[in-house]
């Protein structure tokens, strides 16, 4: 049952037991009001009564004076004067007390004033029938008149007692029968009430022992979920001095979640002080402001920080007083308060990364745009305008806006572009002319993508002036032109190298071995014999240099065709053409698994057939060389990006070998041509072996370094893209 249904009711079952309780009050005010009146209308009847008696008790005087009459006439004498006046004022003293028994009677009012007069007319006909009797002339005539007068009036005054009698009866009948109906509708109404009552508390007791079960129920789920919540949830009762100030609580409650920020169990906590359980809250001065919270009756909360367990903690706390306990709800905040601090930063660092990136687009001449396509709506950086020579605030952009900054031979294709990315739903790439506000002609270039996760069309992108890079892509055009001349005088130049420069070497050496032959060696001066044998090593030397020269010059020759090439054949067909020289010199290849990649079969095996054969001429000549080639595989973040395209991943192959090796300072030297780290006289060479290296690694868009401490040999890495 949800709380307002319940409040609803609470107040239901209270307002049906206040009902049957004003129910009871109404009968128990009935009961007290019929007991008086019972007592009242007793009262009465007992009046009645006593009016009755008067009444027979007057009437019975009459009848007295009635008989005392009758005598007087049977004996011809009057009724004593005395005895008469003391019947009549025995009369008189009864009807003066009737006639206020019966002030509220005027019918019986009626009969005394009737009945006063005929006393009265009695009275005159005594006092008659006295002065008649005491003449010394009486006459029996006027006596018997009299006395017929009399007994007259005593008749009528008979009638009238029966009248007064009669009412009185009646009267005495209407009040029992008023008794009695009254006795029948009260006794009707407080069985009604009672039953009422009784029904009423019934179901209202009924009510509230189902709420009552309710309410057990509901705190029970309360307790089961305040013990399943992280959020401290604690009632705390106070704890008054002899002065009556409040000077610490008394925990009634506490949730599970306590156990994270004190040494108790939960249940150990309740009938704790607080000061006991949680004694950073006296030292840090809270409990105080909680004491002060309760005492002014008003609710508080604030983040608080606490040193727990030796680590800083922050806490949402929230204090609800009222008079006799406080409740307390502690939300431990300490990640969303990291959370916010590093929100902070990020943000701080957010506004200095759109700073960075707004001066980058300054560097870079760029600017970005968002277009929405369906409402003709923009959204561009500062840099566009200031690309386009305007000010942000000069004016509203717009996709339609934008067209009267494109060149007007340009505009047609930019259209096209344009919609061709609209209709395709494919990204803009292109470059287009553009104009200034100062009318100078600008070259632009442009990308967006749609964003897909928009309802709308709406196309996210870059411009960029490309105004330099266009010039300087001239220059660069006019130079490539010109490289490309110089290329051709060079490549006319290699066919001189290969055949004019290599004929009268061939010649020379022909006649140097023709003097040689036969006796003719021995014929000759052993000085001139010296300086033969020199001219025939410097003719070997130079046709080496001449093909290697060739070599050089041939590997940025266009043309070749990249293939799929696995350097474990290239490797395996070099240690067969080394096996000889290995053998000669006490030297081994250890070969590992090596990658297949993508390029120019005969420039690889060059390349490695380089490295093997420097390996072995310098190496160690009392141990010979052991050479290792092995491969790894590096991924994009790891490879080297110096000229290196880091978009991708790379083979990473090491030719190591346990030689002389060199000083490693000199690294980087060894790669440029005609760079030697040794005598002619010590090692033959030309120095252009390795920078050979180095150009056909690079044509494969690769890289090679070397590293070295001398005395322990060289390892050589090179490293090539992988390619699928």
């Amino acid at each position: 049952m949800p709380n307002r249904a319940l409040q609803r009711s609470n107040k239901a079952s209270t307002f049906a037991m206040l009902v049957a309780f004003a129910v009871l009050l109404a009968v128990f005010i009935f009961s007290y009001n019929r007991y008086f009146k019972l007592d009242s209308d007793r009262a009465k009847s007992s009046a009645q009564f006593k009016e009755q008696i008067k009444a027979e008790k007057l009437f019975n005087t009459y009848n007295e004076l009635q008989i005392a009459q009758l005598q007087s006439s049977f004996v011809k004498e009057k009724v004593p004067v005395l005895q008469f006046q003391a019947l009549l004022d025995s009369c008189q003293r009864i009807i003066s007390d009737l006639e206020i028994d019966f002030k509220d009677n005027p019918t019986q009012l009626n009969h005394l004033s009737r009945l006063q007069g005929q006393q009265d007319s009695l009275l005159k006909a005594y006092t008659k029938l006295d002065l008649v009797v005491s003449a010394e002339n009486s006459n029996s005539l006027d006596v018997r008149r009299i006395f017929k007068e009399m007994n007259t009036i005593l008749s009528s005054i008979d009638a009238t007692k029966d009248k007064i009698i009669a009412e009185q009866q009646r009267n005495v009948t209407q009040s029992e029968e008023k008794v009695k109906q009254s006795n029948r509708i009260y006794a009707i109404l407080f069985f009604a009430a009672g039953f009422i009552s009784l029904l009423i508390s019934i179901l209202a007791f009924t009510r509230i022992i189902k709420d009552n079960k309710h309410i057990v129920n509901t705190t029970e789920f309360l307790e089961s979920v305040l013990e399943a919540t992280e959020e401290i949830a604690n009632l705390y009762l106070p704890v008054y001095n002899e002065n009556g100030e409040v000077i610490d609580f008394k925990i009634e409650y506490a949730s599970k979640a306590n156990e994270n920020i004190t040494k108790f169990k939960a249940e150990k906590l309740r009938g704790v002080l607080v000061s006991k359980a949680f004694p950073f809250l006296k030292s840090t001065g809270e409990l105080d402001r909680l004491i002060n919270c309760f005492n002014e009756q008003v609710p508080a909360n604030d983040i608080l920080d606490f040193k727990i367990f030796k680590e800083q903690r922050y806490f949402w706390v929230r204090y609800f007083p009222s008079k006799n306990n406080v409740k307390v709800l502690v939300s431990d905040v300490t990640e969303n308060k990291m959370y916010a601090a590093n929100l902070e930063r990020l943000n701080t660092e957010l506004e200095m990364s759109n700073s960075l990136l707004n001066e980058a687009e300054k560097i870079a001449s760029m600017g970005s745009y968002i277009w929405n396509l369906d409402k003709d709506q923009s959204v561009l950086s500062d840099n566009v305008y200031r690309i386009l020579g305007y000010k942000k605030e000069d004016m509203d952009m717009s996709a339609e806006k934008f067209k009267m900054f494109v060149h007007e031979d340009d505009l047609a294709e930019y259209e096209e572009h344009v919609q061709n990315a609209f209709d395709l739903k494919k990204p803009l790439d292109f470059n287009f002319r553009g104009i200034k506000k100062s009318g100078k002609e600008i070259h632009l270039y442009t990308h967006g993508v749609f964003d897909d996760t928009q309802e709308e069309r709406v196309m996210i992108g870059v411009i960029q002036d490309i105004s330099k890079q266009v010039r300087l892509n001239k220059r660069l055009l006019n130079q490539n032109n010109s490289l490309l001349k110089k290329n051709t005088e060079l490549e006319s130049f290699n066919r001189v190298a290969s055949h004019d420069l290599q004929e009268p070497l061939r010649k020379v050496q022909m006649y140097l071995s023709r003097i040689l032959e036969g006796n003719q060696e021995e014929a000759l001066p052993e000085r001139k014999l010296a300086y033969v044998n020199r001219a025939m090593d410097a003719c070997s030397r130079m046709r080496v240099l001449i093909n290697n020269l060739l070599s050089f010059s041939r590997i940025d020759k266009r043309g070749e065709v990249f293939e799929k090439v696995d350097l474990n054949d290239v490797l395996t067909g070099l240690i067969n053409d080394y096996s000889i020289k290995l053998e000669e010199t006490n030297s081994e290849i250890i070969l590992g698994e090596l990658p297949v990649v993508r390029g120019i079969p005969f420039q690889l095996e060059q390349l490695f057939s380089n490295l093997i054969s420097n390996a072995i001429k310098y190496r160690v000549k009392e141990r010979g060389v052991t050479i290792k080639i092995e491969s790894d595989f590096i991924q994009q973040e790891v490879a080297m990006n110096d000229g290196l395209i880091v978009t991708t991943d790379y083979h990473l192959i090491t030719v190591a070998d346990n030689g002389m090796g060199f000083d490693n300072d000199k690294r980087e030297k060894i790669f440029d041509i005609f760079q030697r780290l040794h005598q002619k006289h010590q090692y033959t060479g030309t120095g252009i072996g390795l920078a050979i290296c180095r150009k056909i690694v690079g044509k494969h868009r690769g890289k090679i370094y070397a590293s070295s401490t001398l005395g322990q040999g060289a390892t050589f890495t090179i490293e090539l893209p992988v390619t699928s």
